[in-house]
């Protein structure tokens, strides 16, 4: 049995329909990698056990490890349990929810590789990378966050709040053990404790998507938690012991060789309108559009109340958008995996 290079650690709940996608994605755009994936569900009620070890038939148990636990008991403790049964020599840290498109793995990888990283993170804020389908509320939340914690914590890097990553085993072993906070802070608190340690961090530019299906898990208590983990970080920071960061060049975007498709699109949305006018820019920063770089186009669809009589229309809308965003319109496999999971 070859030991995997890589170990993917999927945190799960309540995923049923995400993970089967997300799996075949990985498998998709890893070819030629050795990797495992270690699927780690917090006792999820709709049945993603059992999709997992549908999963783990299929593509073996070699490939599909499920390590699931008693109930909800932390994002930290999640990838901490995933890592004692990981065999690779590098893990690779992201969403099950299709947020995290694996095709941006590779890349990270090349980077690693390129400069001897400790740690790769995705970035949302930095040379291309971007985020699609939230709203305005979701992406103040967003970039409000992240800008606190860049003017309080000066960590180093363009996204602290990310959590699309590759670790060295050791490194991530060593964060983890050090670090004290849950839920969406701890993956802040790692990336600070990164950058007191000295260790070299490497970004990549990822699109961001918005969840297809399932509810988003972040609400107030997660923003509250955040503040007070911050105020925490702050307090604990000195910077007369923190070492130097060392910054490492982010390559600029490459061309990937993936099958033809149109690029993944941000959206500028102008509410309070009966219909809502949404501008589409080229957000990907692996492609560009028929119509040449930067090109935009515009449509509109229907609010998606449900009471309005066009939620129809924007239904259809998403769905479109969800084509975009597997970026294989000419695959006629994975649009069949997309819609069976809808139907």
């Amino acid at each position: 049995m070859d030991t995997p290079k890589y170990s993917i650690i999927l945190p799960t709940y309540n995923e049923k329909e995400n993970l089967p996608i997300c799996i075949w994605l990985i498998e998709k755009y890893l070819k030629g990698i050795s990797y495992e994936i270690i699927i780690v569900d917090d006792a999820s009620p709709d049945g993603t056990q059992d999709v997992a070890k549908l999963l783990e038939k299929e593509y073996g148990e070699n490939k599909i490890l499920i390590k699931p636990r008693a109930g909800k008991l932390g994002l930290g403790t999640a990838y901490s349990h995933g890592l004692s049964f990981a065999r690779g020599e590098f893990i690779i840290l992201m969403d099950a929810d299709l947020s995290h498109h694996p095709k941006f793995i590779p890349e990270m990888i090349a980077l690693q590789q390129k400069y001897k990283l400790d740690i790769v993170t995705g970035t949302r804020y930095k040379n291309g990378g971007g985020v699609s389908g939230w709203d305005l509320k979701r992406k103040t939340i967003s970039k409000g966050a992240n800008f606190l914690a860049q003017f309080l914590l000066n960590p180093g890097v363009s996204d602290l709040t990310g959590s699309f990553r590759l670790y060295k085993k050791e490194v991530l072993a060593t964060l983890i053990a050090e670090s004290v906070s849950k839920g969406y802070v701890f993956q802040m608190e790692m990336m600070f404790r990164a950058k007191k340690s000295g260790y070299r961090i490497g970004e990549v530019p990822i699109s961001f998507v918005d969840r297809f299906f399932g509810e988003s898990k972040l609400g107030s208590q997660e923003i509250v938690d955040y503040a007070k983990g911050l105020l925490y970080l702050f307090a604990i920071s000195d910077p007369a012991v923190i070492p130097k960061h060392e910054d490492v060049p982010v390559d600029p975007p490459k061309e990937v060789s993936t099958p033809a498709g149109p690029p993944i699109v941000k959206s500028n949305r102008k509410k309070n309108k009966k219909t809502e006018t949404v501008s589409e820019a080229v957000l990907d920063p692996t492609q560009e559009s028929q119509q040449g770089p930067g090109a935009s186009v515009t449509i509109t669809v229907c609010p998606t109340q449900e009471d309005d009589p066009s939620i129809s229309a924007a239904k259809a809308a998403k769905s479109k958008i969800k084509e975009e965003y597997f970026d294989d319109q000419n695959d006629d496999d994975t649009l069949a995996c997309v819609k069976s999971i809808e139907n």
